[in-house]
């Protein structure tokens, strides 16, 4: 690509589904602003990718200085209504023409929401354009991102540069840092294996014997590479689009870890066994999980998600005695810093979904198992919504375009107009790139 010349460069930067002029314009569309490049301004940026000899790969910073500046003002002026960009601005002689509306009601009158304005309004119960949209998506993101996953999951700019590639191109209302269990547990010790293009996987457990919970200790965020690699996702996700879109940081549940670390079969027979020696590394894990939420919170993330999947193979009883405290003590750390909460638990949480509910979270995932979310709706506090909970597989990854309406029509009707639309857990990797489209607009329509 380094070799290419002017004219193939100029294609480059306009023709592909997701050419860079095109991202950078639904990016100032979100605000109600129309973005336009003159034919000779295309052509001065592919000039001066030849001359710099950084071919396609310069192509993004040179977008960048032109434009960046003008990115950051639009949302805080509401009277913009288009951006020029002509070839004076490529070559640093002038800053881009903008024109303006009349009056400010013209302007809020075209205005689209932003995926970070609706999601707030909608948690707020104020009225929004439609639903948010937020799917869970990891290994999708990746492979639809062209990126290996363990650069998915260890280097931060490439899990940025997947989460917005998806946002931008299904019109997506959320960037998550979601990946995989290990971060909190490599720190604390245990041994991770990350293959070229897999999930990550452990070799061994950490805690063996019950006496090695004395040697857990609390983490410091900053100094372990895969907590510091989440901070800095979540700093490249808002430095890129922190206006855009509502950013979503990333903390294991304390029953989570617990089990990462112990091994599920071994923390069943704890809750009888070890109650008290269980409690103590439950607290290092929990006051962890603070630290690394203020920390995410400090970095950007308008949002911290919680992921305690194992509390719905455990029964309420060990949920309410182990589980339910301690989560409502994260949200209660997360919502002093001023940040938002969300709680997901995968599997059959009907029995829990009260308890999930009264720990305060904003959001409350619900997985699809669940069969009729109408009887928990008014349960529901100020500032609290429901996600899901569409069959991941069944509706998305297998179902056509009537199965996908009917499970989305189903999941509004459930929710009385308090569900972000989602499916209840992860879009599966092998997902159709036209089924998951298919899915994204019939959410935009409905």
């Amino acid at each position: 690509l380094d070799f290419l010349d002017e004219e193939a460069l100029g294609k480059i930067l306009t023709e592909p589904k997701n050419a860079l002029i095109k991202q950078y314009k639904k990016l100032f569309e979100l605000d109600g602003v129309k973005l336009k490049f003159t034919d000779d301004a295309i052509k001065a940026v592919a000039k001066k990718a030849v001359e710099r000899k950084t071919g396609a790969r310069g192509l993004r910073a040179i977008l960048e200085s032109a434009v960046m500046d003008t990115m950051y003002e639009t949302p805080s002026d509401e009277t913009i209504k288009e951006c020029i960009i002509g070839v004076d601005v490529i070559n640093g002689d002038a800053q881009p023409k903008l024109k303006h509306h009349s009056n400010v009601t013209e302007k809020k009158e075209t205005k689209k929401m932003t995926g970070l304005e609706r999601t707030i309004d909608y948690i707020e119960h104020k009225q929004t354009d439609r639903p948010p949209l937020h799917p869970i998506l990891m290994l999708w993101a990746a492979k639809y991102s062209h990126i290996p996953y363990s650069e998915f999951v260890l280097k931060a700019p490439k899990k940025a540069e997947g989460m917005i590639k998806c946002a931008l191109d299904f019109d997506l209302d959320w960037c998550t840092v979601m990946s995989d269990p290990y971060c909190e547990a490599e720190g604390f010790g245990l041994p991770v294996l990350y293959p070229y293009d897999d999930l990550p996987k452990h070799t061994d457990y950490l805690i063996k014997k019950i006496k090695d919970i004395d040697n857990l200790k609390p983490l410091k965020p900053y100094e372990h590479r895969r907590i510091v690699n989440r901070i800095n996702e979540i700093k490249e996700l808002s430095k890129a689009a922190k206006d855009k879109y509502f950013i979503v940081g990333w903390v294991e549940g304390s029953l989570a870890e617990y089990a990462d670390l112990r091994g599920l079969a071994e923390m069943c027979i704890d809750f009888y066994d070890y109650e008290d020696e269980m409690n103590k590394a439950l607290d290092i894990i929990l006051e962890t999980s603070i630290k690394e939420a203020e920390a995410e919170i400090e970095a950007g993330a308008h949002c911290i998600g919680i992921g305690d999947a194992v509390c719905s193979q455990i029964g309420p009883k060990f949920y309410r005695q182990f589980g339910f405290e301690r989560e409502k003590a994260l949200v209660e750390a997360i919502h002093t810093k001023g940040a938002f909460a969300k709680l997901h638990i995968c599997g059959d949480t009907t029995k829990i979904l009260p308890d999930m509910i009264k720990t305060g979270a904003n959001i409350i995932d619900v997985d699809h198992l669940v069969k009729d979310m109408t009887p928990f709706v008014h349960l529901l506090g100020e500032k609290q919504v429901l996600c899901g909970n569409s069959d991941p597989v069944e509706v998305v990854y297998r179902g056509n375009k009537e199965i996908m309406k009917k499970s989305i029509l189903s999941c509004q009707k459930q929710f009385g107009k308090l569900g972000i639309t989602s499916a209840g857990c992860e879009i599966p990797p092998n997902t159709s790139i036209e089924n998951f489209k298919t899915y994204c607009e019939l959410a935009h329509e409905i």
